[in-house]
Order: structure tokens, then sequence, then C-alpha cells
């Protein structure tokens, strides 16, 4: 799995770090820890050793194993080294191994609870209860690697530490990290097991912080709703709890009352943090909504998400949520988790309502109306159909009705992620007699131009784009039949004819005055000259949607980046690239057998065919295969067509930007059977082009002489 991951020269450190922190025993990653120079095969081999030593000396203690009484849990034995006198708890006076005490015998004892041992690693060994070892044994744990003895005896204090720098400890202990730490738990679970301890002088529970910190990764930040807030939080999962600051309570919080908790995290340092309290929200993530503990930390960094949120919310970690900090200049940053705070109504959950007023389907006058019945709807759809009618209901895009001069049935699309889509089959009913908003979509190319210039790229996805516009009275045309009864659209609704013009005047007349702003439907693309630009922009895009009540897929949008997928292309600072996903699918297609074969791939090749010059030359021989007095016969010039518009596909050139500054040449040519021509910029590094284009010459075209050919190529 690494190789597919970014480390460059840390994968090992980074292999090493992961190894270590996912150890179930505690004891194995304390021993790894204390290590200075350790890499991972190291690290591997010394905890396999170590593992398979543990399994052979519970093999033998276990046959001395007693159960501890009045806890239900069973005590193992440790093996000790001891001074002249030999002890064992529950053997007093006795050596268990049989042979008599003596300096440096080892003896069987009862091994402690893990709280039990836990303080002791706090307090140092078993000692005597007064005297100067006693006094000596009271001590604070060593500063150079954390044990419990002086550090002036410890074998780490000529170490160098990794992460300061000075000598005299090892990293686990440095000052420096435990400034910068942030609060990582394991859940602390009912079955006993290593992940928790429970302290046997009170009921609480202590939770290991099993984090190792590493600046090489970015936090893998997810956008979770925690009562009524928009919190972006930091995901672990190696985070039992989930966890916030006293700070952020304070401020989003404060009606939630704090209830007491019985739990004290600890760092992987060792650190001991008691929380503050918990208090129990209402958390939604997507679809899922759930109350869940989230407990309050006085000096916390992070907003931590745990395993429990993760595991409740059915929360799969992906990268495509992660959120980011981005560096654009040093005096230019950009930090969405600030920035979906600023414009939090944008980016919440729920549909969004257009306040710019209604709008409005229009049907021709004397328009009979068209009542059909309600589709026979297979048993296994009826089910999540019923879902997905109670949802929009629910949602208010919806409202069902008892009669109806109009009804159309409907079309249940099965989405990617499982659930159902309702679709309404208009084309049968309203679109008849529709009037339709005729608004023009924008040419791509038009679109592409006003990107000129621009350094980094921003795309927004508008959520339930449609169903953000309120239909006025007009919405009793709109009704559907299904198989629960009918029901009457509120909101604009994908299928009408007049919904794509309608869309997109409105979003238009939203937008139009922002420069290096492109609005195709659903898709709003910002761009600037420079990062400030770019930012400024994206600032008025996002305070207009919220002023107008508008509201954005946020995992569908991206911010600030290099290149972009837009209307099929991929787009960068250097120009427009044909989208490789596309030429894979064109150069994966076998050759036609018929003619509407023919004419799908002539389709997919003419959508780049500003990538290719001469594109209609070359493709003449396909072209032949359309008219309706040839027969259809695959030969060699047709596959020598077919296979030469892939292999210029896949080596297109990158065309440059439109810019109104710089000055153009237009390039023509003409052959036998098609006129081509590339239209380009002309810069300090020469000519580049920004499309080219071509066409088929028709039967009288082809009698022209070559000069008139090259003059109809000049204004085709």
């Amino acid at each position: 799995m690494s190789t597919t991951c970014d480390f460059g020269g840390t994968l090992e450190e980074n292999l090493r770090d992961q190894f270590v922190c996912g150890l179930r025993s505690e004891s194995i990653r304390q021993r790894l820890f204390a290590e200075d120079d350790i890499d991972y095969k190291k690290a591997y081999r010394l905890a396999t050793s170590l593992e398979a030593a543990e399994k052979n000396a519970a093999s033998i203690t276990g046959r001395v194993s007693t159960t501890t009484a009045g806890t239900g849990s069973v005590a193992c034995h440790v093996v000790e080294r001891i001074g002249s006198s030999t002890r064992s708890t529950g053997h007093k006076g006795k050596n268990v191994s049989g042979s008599g005490s003596r300096d440096g015998a080892r003896t069987l004892r009862p091994q402690l609870g893990q709280a039990q041992l836990a303080r002791r690693w706090e307090r140092g060994p078993a000692r005597a209860k007064s005297g100067p070892a006693a006094a000596e044994r009271r001590q604070q744990p060593c500063t150079a690697c954390g044990g419990p003895h002086s550090a002036t005896t410890c074998s780490f204090s000529k170490y160098v530490c990794r992460v300061c720098n000075q000598k005299g400890h090892l990293r686990r202990v440095c000052p420096n990290l435990r400034e910068h730490h942030s609060i990582h738990s394991s859940t602390a679970p009912a079955d006993g097991n290593e992940d928790g301890e429970t302290r046997e002088d009170s009921d609480e529970v202590i939770l290991n912080m099993n984090n190792v910190w590493n600046n090489h990764y970015k936090p893998i930040m997810i956008a979770i709703i925690v009562h009524n807030r928009l919190l972006h939080m930091e995901c672990d999962t190696g985070s039992a709890v989930s966890c916030i600051s006293y700070e952020i309570y304070n401020k989003h919080f404060r009606d939630l009352k704090l209830k007491p908790c019985k739990i004290v995290l600890r760092y992987y340092t060792g650190e001991l943090v008691r929380p503050l309290g918990m208090i129990t929200p209402l958390v939604k993530y997507k679809k899922r909504q759930e109350n869940l503990d989230l407990y309050v930390i006085e000096n916390g960094k992070s907003l931590l998400l745990g395993r429990q949120w993760l595991t409740q919310l059915g929360i799969n970690v992906s990268f495509e949520e992660t959120s980011a900090v981005h560096s654009l200049k040093p005096d230019i940053v950009f930090n969405l988790n600030e920035f979906s705070s600023r414009f939090y109504n944008v980016f919440s959950d729920g549909l969004g309502r257009f306040t710019g007023g209604t709008v409005s389907i229009r049907v021709r006058e004397g328009a009979r109306p068209v009542f059909l019945r309600a589709r026979p709807l297979a048993y296994a759809l009826r089910a999540p159909v019923e879902r997905a009618l109670d949802q929009m209901v629910s949602d208010g895009i919806l409202t069902p009705v008892e009669h109806s001069d109009w009804a159309t049935p409907i079309v249940p699309v099965l989405k990617k992620d499982g659930d159902i889509r309702i679709c309404a089959d208009y084309k049968l009913t309203l679109n008849k007699v529709l009037e339709v908003d005729r608004y023009p979509l924008p040419k791509v190319e038009d679109l592409l131009a006003r990107l000129h210039g621009g350094q980094r790229f921003s795309k927004i996805d508008l959520s339930q784009a449609y169903a953000q516009f309120v239909l006025d009275e007009s919405r009793k045309y709109t009704v559907i039949n299904t198989h629960k009864g009918l029901f009457m659209y509120n909101r604009l609704v994908y299928g009408l004819a007049s919904s794509p013009g309608i869309f997109q005047r409105r979003l238009e007349q939203l937008f139009s005055d922002l420069p290096y702003v492109g609005v195709f439907l659903d898709d709003v693309i910002i761009t600037g000259r420079d990062n400030k630009e770019h930012l400024n922009n994206l600032n008025k895009v996002f305070e207009r949607l919220q002023a107008h009540g508008l509201k954005v897929k946020k995992e569908k949008c991206s911010f600030f980046v290099e290149s972009i997928h837009y209307l099929g292309h991929v787009i960068d600072k250097q120009g427009v690239h044909a989208c490789p996903e596309k030429v894979k699918a064109i150069v994966g297609t076998p050759p036609p057998t018929n003619v509407s074969e023919v004419r799908a791939f002539l389709g997919l090749a003419n959508y780049y065919g500003k990538f290719i010059k001469n594109a209609s030359t070359i493709l003449s021989p396909l072209y032949e295969l359309l008219r309706k007095d040839v027969k259809f016969q695959w030969n060699s010039a047709c596959d020598f067509a077919f296979n030469k518009v892939k292999e210029l596909l896949v080596s297109s050139k990158v065309l440059a930007h439109y810019s109104l500054s710089l000055p153009l040449v237009l390039t023509v040519d003409a052959s036998a059977v098609g006129v081509g021509a590339v239209i380009s910029h002309v810069t300090a590094t020469g000519e580049r082009p920004i499309a080219f284009a071509s066409r088929s010459l028709c039967t009288a075209e082809r009698s022209y002489s070559q000069i008139e050919r090259e003059a109809l190529a000049i204004i085709f």
C-alpha cells in the first residue's frame, strides 16, 4: 500500500512509526520507544523477539497464575530480579523457583493490575516502605528516558534527541515534543484488554494515548455538524474518544451542561490529563445523527474525532474529505476550516432556499392537462422509493396532494451509493406544452476564455442545485404519480425542459459581474491572476451564495488547486488539456461494426476536435460510411483513420487560454476532402494554438479549385 503514497525519503520512518503505534502490547511498545536509533526492520525483529519471549513466559507463569479476589480479573506472574531477600506476593518467605534466596536470583511473583503497574511506573519498582532506598525511589521519573530511576545512572543520558537535536534525553520525553502533541486515546474496553486500564483505588478508567508525533502527515479533517454547529475535526483511528478544548466548549456549547466523567486520558509520553467533563450533543454526519459523548479538555489543541464517533456515524476515512491549510504566499494563507466556519450556512447540511424570489414555469395557453397513471414498480424497489419520497417530503421538496389535473409517472434511478433518485418522465406530459425558457447555456470555449491568466483554480458544486429554487403557483403542473399516491413538487425539478435555462439565468445574474468566475449550471469555477485576486473572487462568490441562501456540496468542492477537471477538460495555468479519462475511453473503443457505432465514435472524437489538427480530413473515410448511398464496409483506410485519431489524441497539445491582449494568427489548410484551421496566440516563445477546427467537404465543395477550398477554410 505504501508504494502509492508520496512518502519520499521518509517511507522507512513512517512504516516504523505506524508499526510501533499499532502494537497491542504496551510493554513491547515501551521497549521500542527506548531505542533511540531504530529503523523499521530492526523494530520488527525486536518486536517479534519480545512477543515470542512474552508467550514463552506466559506458558511458564500460567501454571502458578491465580485469580485476584473480588475483582474478577486474572492475575499473571512476572519474573523479576530481586536483592538478597526474596519476596513473592502470595508466596511470602518462599522461593517459588525452589532455589535458595541469593543476590541476583529470579523469582516469580503475581503481576499487579495494569493500573497498579502504571502507578509503579510513576513511583518506581517494589521497594521498602522507609529508609534511604525508599527516599531514592520516590524521585521523579528519569528525564532521559522517562523510566523509574535517576537520570544520572540512565544509559540514555548520552543519547541525542531526534526532535530537538539536544544531548541528554530520548525523543519520547523531549520537552519540545510535549509542547506540540495532541490528545490521542484508545478505548477502555469492557473485557479488560490492554487498550485501557482501571484504577483499583477508584472507578476511574485510564485511556492510553497512542499517537506517534510526526510532522510528515497532514491531518485528516472531517466536517461534522455538532449541536447545529459545523466543526472540522481531526480524525484519528487510534483514539477512542472525541475531544474538544474548553475554549471551543465555551465558544459554541455553553448551553450544554458539563457532566462529570470517570476517565483519565494519558498522553503517549505518559502524562495524565483529567477532562473537565463531558457533554452529549446531537451529532450529524451526512444522513446519520446520534447523541454522542464529547470530552472537554482544559488546554486541548485539536478537535479530535475518535473511533466511537467514526463507528456510530459510519464514517469511512477518505483523503478526499481532508481539509488543509494552503500556503499561497508568505502573506496569503487559505485555511479551509476558517473559511468553512465563516460561511457556515453555505457549507451546512440541509436544503438551501434561494432568497432572490420564486421561479415559474409557463404552459402554453389552451394546453389540455395530461394525467398518466403510476407505473408498476418492482417489489425490490418499493422500499427504497418510499424512503426517497419520505425524505423529499421531509425536506420540503414534495407535498402529498389528493387530486390533480396533471400527473406524470416516475422513473426510479439507482445512484452509485445505492440510494434511489426520483425522476419524473415529463417528456410524456409537461414538456410537450411548456413555453421553454431558451436562455442559452454557455459554450465551453467562452467559459475557458474567462479563465485566461489564472494561476490556481477553485471549483464549487451546488448541493441539490435545482431544488434550492422555489416554484410559484405553477408548481401545480409538476405533480407526479407514484404507488404511494400523488405528490407535487415545491422546488424546481430535473427533467423539465425549462429548468436548465431558468437555473443558468439566475446563476449568471448572480455572478456575471465578477471577473475570473465561470458558471455552467451547478458548477462554478473561480480563479485570478494571482492568489490575492483569486481569494478576493472566492470571498465574493461565497458572500453572494450566503446572502441568497444557496448551499454547496463541500466534498465535491476544490480550492486553490493547480489543475482542475471542468466540463471534460483539465485546466491549469498553462492552458487546456484533454481529460485523460475521456481520452482513455476513446482509445479503448473497439472498431465500429455498424453505422450507429461509427456515428458514436465520431461524436466522441469531435468533442476533442479542437486538439487535433485537420481532424475532419483524417476522419473522412469514416464520414463516408455515414452517407446514405454508401454500404457499410470497414476497410484499411477506415482502420488507418480510426487509429490515427486515437494516436493524435494521446499526443495532443496543450491549448493556450484565449487572451484579449495577445495578437492572433489564423492558419488554414485544405485538401480534396476537408478543410482545417488553427487559431494561435503569438507569444514571446512563439505561436501557441488556442484551438483547431476542421470539417469535411460536401460533394459540391470537392469540385472547388484548391485556392477556393483554402478560401473556404478561412470562413467555414
